[in-house]
């Protein structure tokens, strides 16, 4: 199953922004538009749009199980490809846009996640961590790829074709290979029976393991956390300090990465020195996953959580001092590290706190918050940088705003199930 959900992430590319901007200069000139605004607007709307899905794609999920929502969102994403060339104005191109969204960074993105969840426990951060090794690849890979398809065939063959390559990759897996869950074939999480298994987080920890999950230790019998519902969750304080730890990653990386060309033009630096930053942090990010997967499934999850905030404010401050060029090379470096952790940390952490039975509704409200987090943190950088005249102190706002969160990752503990204290 890791495979099959390494290649459903892959193929959720058509409907991410990294290829989806390879046809930007297309769709303006398909539709006659003068400037990129509108296209902008129409993508930020169907962003927004697709993340308000998420809790209901993540409730299905649950409902009729990840093999049936993996399948159905490869094929409307596949469909969604081979139509938006038919796309005749910006409100068609929109909607085909929300579609691109929802199907592919959304549903088809969050069931992946959600299928590793249902195989891995103990293993769950290196299961991640091959999952996103592959989307990285993807976004090294794909782009080019895509620029020579378009200028071999035309955009609209050149999606048609990304989109039949999903349908090819996707739905026979899940047809043949994908089953969604360990027990509907007679095994087991991690492939280790029940009775083997144990807790990830010890009610006393002593001070040696505090900060260390020690998985290798001999604890079988331990029973696994229990299942929380959504509402459930949302009620707990660990959720709160989860969602907002990830949503604010989320929102300042998105930001940082959109407005980077105008910081670094506006400390003094030349376009090439820009041209090189997000891919610089992109392959800092590639290769620290498998780093982070393995810390993931050996350290609390609290403490990772608390190195991403720090981590994140670090790279702030860095950002705002962009007339040095070593602290604006140390800021990529810091968000690579941040994201290669963010990735990996986020579904594990649901699943170890609040359960399998509904994990993808849970982690389909985190997807939603920080899809919205994405459309937002750009805006409010833009206004800050435009009413303080630069951007040097937005950026250490959101470098002060790591450091409650911070404090709340570090105090955070698994919640108890309000079934065990009623």
């Amino acid at each position: 199953m890791l495979g099959v959900a390494t290649v459903a992430t892959i193929s959720t590319s058509p409907g991410q922004t990294f290829l989806v901007s390879q046809f930007y200069s297309s769709f303006q000139r398909e539709l006659g538009l003068d400037e990129a605004a509108p296209l902008a607007t129409a993508y930020g709307i169907g962003t927004l749009g697709a993340g308000l899905l998420m809790p209901l794609v993540g409730s299905l999920s649950d409902r009729f199980g990840t093999r049936v929502m993996m399948g159905i969102a490869a094929a409307l994403l596949a469909f969604t490809c081979a139509m938006i060339g038919f796309a005749e104005n910006i409100y068609q191109l929109g909607l085909a846009f929300f579609c691109l969204r929802a199907f592919g960074q959304g549903a088809l993105g969050l069931v992946a996640g959600h299928t590793l969840a249902m195989w891995y426990e103990k293993r769950l951060g290196i299961a991640e961590s091959v999952r996103h090794t592959g989307m990285s690849l993807a976004n090294v890979l794909l782009p080019p790829i895509a620029i020579a398809l378009i200028a071999w065939l035309g955009w609209k063959s050149a999606y048609a074709l990304l989109g039949l390559g999903v349908y090819l990759a996707v739905i026979p897996l899940v047809v043949i290979v994908f089953r969604n869950k360990p027990e509907d074939i007679g095994q087991h999480l991690d492939n280790i029976a029940p009775e083997e298994h144990h807790s990830l987080e010890d009610a006393e920890p002593d001070a040696a393991a505090e900060i260390s999950r020690d998985t290798h230790g001999p604890r079988a019998g331990t029973p696994l956390p229990p299942d929380f519902t959504a509402k459930q969750a949302i009620r707990t304080g660990a959720y709160w300090i989860v969602t907002g730890a990830l949503v604010a990653n989320a929102a300042i990386f998105t930001a940082i990465a959109l407005e980077h060309q105008v910081i670094v033009q506006d400390a003094g630096h030349g376009p090439e020195v820009a041209a090189r930053l997000i891919p610089l942090a992109g392959l800092v990010a590639m290769l620290a996953v498998p780093i982070s997967g393995m810390l993931v499934d050996r350290f609390r999850e609290r403490i990772l959580l608390a190195c991403t905030t720090v981590l994140l404010g670090l790279s702030c401050t860095c950002v705002a001092f962009a007339s040095a060029l070593p602290a604006l090379y140390g800021a990529m470096v810091l968000m690579g590290m941040t994201q290669s952790l963010i990735f990996v940390l986020a579904s594990p952490i649901f699943a170890r706190y609040f359960g399998r039975k509904h994990h993808g509704a849970i982690r389909g409200t985190l997807t939603r918050s920080m899809i919205i987090g994405t459309a937002v943190g750009p805006v409010l950088l833009s206004l800050g940088a435009k009413f303080s005249d630069g951007y040097r102190l937005p950026l250490l706002a959101c470098a002060l705003l790591t450091i409650p969160l911070t404090v709340a990752a570090l105090s955070m503990k698994q919640p108890e199930h309000p079934e065990s204290t009623s």
